[in-house]
């Protein structure tokens, strides 16, 4: 199957449009995102995922639902991890999912209700804005991610993530430059990303040609000379 132009927008958490075009085989439908909330006394991590992803933690990754109840009239589940890391209080709406990550082992939902009865959400087909109803809540570290054929990208609004962007001139592609970023723990190399820098976002994709996971070195250079990602499109 031989690469054509794949292109993709929705809404973010922070009901800003985000616009994705690649040349790729296959683009995962799915958009999926990640945030931290964080106020007085409240501090949690956020993703934003489709209506089947709890399911796949249940069963890929042995996840227990503790208890199922209802907030504002849609499903709440709360699960624990296998291991006994932590557990999830999720949100269900009609067309996203709601997932709010603590630590510990004890399961409280009301720490889940206390953390959305500080939020609006507006779910639509196009994204689940979160918008905190008081000016002491806020949202950092906001980033999605889309999975193709070329690879795995992570995708930053361009103003949080000038931090990432290296001072050298990176490789002109057509949407913008890409680097090469080694990663590495206590000096001993885990891999790399690429960085592709543009006008409107930041986006680190995943070395997967060098996984093993059957992406190929065309898919990824394709992907990377072609990637054209805009927040606040």
């Amino acid at each position: 199957m031989q690469a054509t132009t794949q292109t993709a927008k929705a809404l973010a958490p922070n009901g800003r449009w985000v616009s994705f075009a690649c040349r790729a085989r296959s683009v995962q439908a799915d958009w999926f995102w990640h945030f931290r909330l964080t106020g007085p006394s409240l501090g949690v991590g956020v993703s934003i995922t489709d209506r089947g992803y709890p399911a796949g933690l249940i069963e890929v990754h042995k996840s227990r639902v503790v208890q199922q109840v209802t907030y504002d009239g849609r499903p709440l589940q709360l699960l624990t991890n296998a291991d006994g890391s932590g557990w999830q209080g999720i949100w269900t709406g009609p067309h996203h999912c709601l997932i709010m990550e603590f630590s510990g082992s004890k399961v409280d939902a009301g720490a889940v209700t206390q953390v959305l009865d500080r939020l609006t959400l507006s779910d639509t087909r196009a994204g689940l804005v979160v918008t905190p109803r008081s000016r002491d809540l806020k949202t950092w570290s906001m980033y999605g991610v889309k999975f193709t054929s070329g690879g795995s990208v992570t995708i930053y609004p361009a103003e949080d993530a000038t931090a990432l962007v290296p001072e050298s001139t990176g490789k002109t592609v057509e949407k913008g430059q890409v680097w090469v970023k080694t990663m590495g723990i206590a000096g001993v190399t885990r891999g790399r990303k690429y960085l592709h820098a543009g006008p409107k976002a930041v986006c680190l994709v995943d070395d997967d040609a060098s996984a093993g996971i059957g992406v190929s070195g065309a898919d990824q250079e394709e992907l990377l000379k072609s990637l054209d990602v805009r927040w606040g499109a």
